[in-house]
């Protein structure tokens, strides 16, 4: 087992997600009811995959043989600890998006699970989710009356096509959830 690559991902899980995966890592659950779980607790795939890798990529269910369980046919012997073991299908279920995805426009929860899991936001819960934490921005400060904040952006941060991600880009979202006029936000923007 790969202590330092489990380590790397027991330290960033909330308490239901190092549940699942200590009950991997120590044997208690399948790699398939593992990534069951762990989908279900919000645990990444590139989360699941590196627990999966760190616990040596093949377990077998509590009390079953070798041979795999009923049903799963056996990959042979364990791939070395950090080595992908090729081969096999994944099925991934998620609620489909009611219309584009849009963060701004977002409007279901299959939306928003998708959104949270694909962008960054200027600021994220803190891993005991009831703080606020750095998130694209490092850190903020407000001036004497609270009324115009200073973002200090992360620096190195590149969009999908390549391009820097600027305090220009901030201020474009700002202007595009002002124009869409939710009444929610009317107060905070």
């Amino acid at each position: 087992m790969d202590y330092s690559e489990l380590d790397k991902v027991r330290r960033s899980t909330t308490p239901l997600q190092l549940d699942a995966v200590e009950s991997f890592a120590r044997g208690r659950l399948t790699r398939r009811e593992f990534i069951k779980r762990g989908t279900i607790v919000g645990l990444s795939m590139a989360s699941i995959s590196a627990v999966i890798a760190a616990c040596g990529g093949t377990t077998t269910s509590p009390g079953a043989s070798s041979a795999g369980s009923a049903g799963a046919p056996s990959t042979g012997a364990s791939a070395p600890a950090g080595s992908p073991t090729t081969g096999g299908t994944i099925r991934i279920a998620c609620q489909r998006p009611a219309g584009p995805l849009d963060p701004v426009a977002m409007i279901d929860l299959a939306s928003y699970g998708i959104t949270a899991q694909s962008f960054e936001f200027l600021c994220t819960l803190a891993p005991n989710a009831t703080d606020i934490a750095p998130g694209l921005a490092e850190s903020w400060t407000p001036n004497s009356d609270n009324s115009v904040w200073t973002f200090k952006l992360r620096s190195g941060v590149k969009w999908h096509d390549v391009t820097d991600f600027t305090s220009a880009d901030v201020v474009d979202t700002m202007n595009r959830l002002v124009a869409a006029g939710y009444s929610g936000l009317k107060g905070v923007l």
